[in-house]
């Protein structure tokens, strides 16, 4: 049995993204709380109380380094997925830019494998129930 405790949140400025990540968490007993750019980032961030971040490597006009940079000032502890739409090239270079900043990356997902790494990831992720 999951708790309803867990909470990630996805920033991915593609709609249908975040609502298959949002349909996969609900799934797994995850809340998952969609935000379409960088720029609503820092508004959420203390009130969502996430325990979890999926951030996509190309955000419009952004980019994960901007929400990384972020999360690394704001000395987030919570573990971090990378997401893209391009090849993992792109992840690891972008996971090597920010190596020194303490977060914790914990997967990288290319979307064509999301729904199956995704719900692999946020099953074993959810919080059991607290007995």
């Amino acid at each position: 049995m999951k708790s309803e405790h867990s909470t990630a949140i996805v920033i991915d400025d593609d709609p249908e993204v975040r609502e298959l990540v949002a349909r996969i968490g609900e799934k797994c007993g995850v809340t998952i709380v969609q935000v379409e750019s960088a720029d609503r980032l820092p508004a959420l961030y203390q009130s969502s109380n996430a325990t979890l971040y999926l951030v996509d490597l190309m955000l419009g006009e952004r980019d994960a380094l901007d929400v990384l940079s972020f999360l690394a000032k704001q000395g987030c502890r919570s573990p971090v997925v990378l997401m893209t739409g391009y090849n993992k090239f792109y992840m690891d270079t972008t996971e090597k830019s920010v190596e020194q900043s303490g977060l914790n990356i914990v997967a990288k997902i290319e979307k064509r494998h999301l729904p199956e790494e995704l719900q692999a990831l946020l099953s074993s992720f959810a919080a059991p129930a607290v007995q």
